[in-house]
């Protein structure tokens, strides 16, 4: 494992954990006391949010991913032909 993967696996446990922490205190009735009642929805939305964005994370840890294109830079510019277009 490298320290990117290990630091990756890190980083999303701890996205799960505080996403962990609206979704624990809107199920145990708890987030009223913390927060006005027109943000229960929106902090347990963005809780779950977290999770699913660090289990995504998890699961992805230590992929590897290519940029999508040929990175190979052999390419001839000399194209062998002329530029003149016969003006008088």
């Amino acid at each position: 494992m490298t320290k990117a993967t290990f630091n990756q696996i890190i980083s999303s446990l701890a996205t799960i954990s505080w996403g962990g922490v609206p979704v624990y205190l809107y199920t145990k009735g708890l987030i009223g006391e913390y927060l006005s009642e027109s943000f229960h929805l929106i902090a347990l939305s963005g809780g779950l949010a977290m999770i699913v964005l660090g289990l995504f994370n998890l699961l992805h840890a230590g992929r590897e991913v290519g940029c999508g294109h040929d990175h190979s830079h052999g390419h001839d510019h000399s194209h062998g032909h002329d530029h003149s277009h016969g003006h008088d």
